[in-house]
């Protein structure tokens, strides 16, 4: 071959060191020729099913379950007049139900947003529905939630329960003789407040009855929120509260009931209306009390009070009985069990302030004439961070607390 019918480089390349041992005028760099490699054999072995692993069941991620929801166009009343059958298997855009506008007799079929398994009806041939009616139960076998966060919240919650269960339950260890931590033993204070001589009068009294009882530093003072409400003002006429009653009608009875009580109390709310305290005997003429305003501001008055006086360093809980639980609601953010601290200054974490308030409640009784009760704590529970300091303002709330709990 000569120099002119030499091929171009790039096949050159391609072809080796043959091509260069024939052109030796012009050199082509020593290139191995192309070799087949082939694979190392399986000896029978599928290596690709040997590095599949098939999950648990427990571990197999359920497929979405949903509802169906009927949404017509255009909206109106209309007649179903045919729905699929549980157990079908539908394509994205197949009808599910057929339905005619009773108004006018416009026929509508509603057609599936995505590929699903018909599961159940939740509806019948005849009746009639309108936007947003549930037609049928289904589920998406292509998708699956991330039920983890679920779980998480799920065991949260049931943390919170624990907790309210267990400081109710030691609350009655401790009014048994039985008690610690926090209420290792209780002393009921069986005094006379005059809320309706106003606060400063009324802390006055509080303080000279805890002091005639014996308070040392480090104990847990328990008072009733219903003579601080008072003190405040917070009153209404009790005829507004028995003729709507906020733990017996719904949200729109309570809506209606806390534009009446506004008309006495301006800075009412929802929460105020669930811890309302009846006065029948009141000397102008049955009232009801309204929850209480900056509960953590006012224990921490009375502490303030009580170490000026006495030079006692203690910390204070106001508590009230209600819970929320007649409504579903959580008064402080987290379930309570028979009664709830409502405000407290800051050596107690949350669950002690519970603990605390559901000890006393047992001692104080509904007609004892004992609005106050001391704690007393276990000695290595005396001398605590916070103790006798100020908490955030306003009323204890859950989704502020640094640590409800400890082991």
């Amino acid at each position: 071959m000569s120099e002119a019918e030499s091929p171009p480089a790039a096949v050159r390349s391609l072809l080796g060191t043959a091509v260069a041992e024939r052109s030796p005028r012009r050199p082509i760099p020593a290139r191995a020729p192309l070799v087949w490699k082939p694979l190392p054999s399986t000896n029978g072995r599928d290596y690709g099913e040997s590095f599949v692993r098939v999950p648990s069941d427990y571990e197999q991620p359920p497929a979405v379950s949903v509802a169906l929801l009927f949404d017509p166009q255009p909206a109106g009343i209309y007649d179903i007049e045919w729905i699929i059958a549980a157990g079908t298997v539908v394509s994205a855009g197949e009808t599910v139900a057929r339905a005619y506008r009773i108004t006018d007799g416009l026929a509508f079929a509603q057609t599936a947003p995505f590929a699903l398994q018909v599961t159940g009806t939740l509806v019948t041939r005849n009746r009639r529905a309108v936007a947003g009616d549930a037609l049928l139960r289904c589920v998406v076998p292509s998708l699956s939630l991330d039920l983890e966060p679920f779980e998480e919240l799920i065991a949260d919650a049931r943390m919170e329960l624990f907790q309210a269960a267990n400081a109710a339950f030691k609350g009655l260890m401790a009014f048994y003789g039985e008690g610690g931590q926090i209420a290792e033993a209780l002393v009921p204070v069986s005094c006379q407040l005059h809320p309706q001589r106003g606060l400063t009068v009324m802390i006055g009294e509080i303080v000279d009855a805890v002091a005639a009882s014996g308070v040392e530093s480090g104990d847990v003072i328990v008072i009733s929120e219903k003579v601080f409400a008072i003190a405040q003002g917070r009153l209404f006429p009790l005829a507004l509260l028995y003729a709507n009653d906020p733990k017996a009608t719904d949200s729109e009875g309570r809506a209606d009931l806390l534009r009446e009580v506004a008309r006495y109390v301006p800075d009412v709310s929802d929460a105020d209306l669930l811890l309302a305290d009846a006065l029948p005997d009141w000397p102008d003429g049955p009232m009801a009390t309204c929850g209480v305003r900056d509960a953590n501001g006012l224990a921490l008055r009375v502490c303030e009070a009580l170490a000026a006086s006495t030079g006692e360093r203690c910390d204070v809980v106001i508590s009230d009985t209600d819970t929320g639980a007649e409504i579903r609601e959580q008064v402080i953010g987290c379930p309570t069990i028979g009664a709830t601290p409502l405000g407290a200054t800051g050596g107690l974490v949350l669950y002690e302030c519970m603990r605390a308030a559901c000890a006393a409640e047992f001692v104080r009784g509904s007609s004892r004439g004992i609005p106050i009760v001391i704690c007393k704590p276990h000695e290595r529970r005396r001398a605590r961070t916070g103790l006798a300091q100020a908490r955030y303002p306003g009323m204890l709330d859950a989704r502020r607390e640094r640590l409800v709990g400890f082991a």
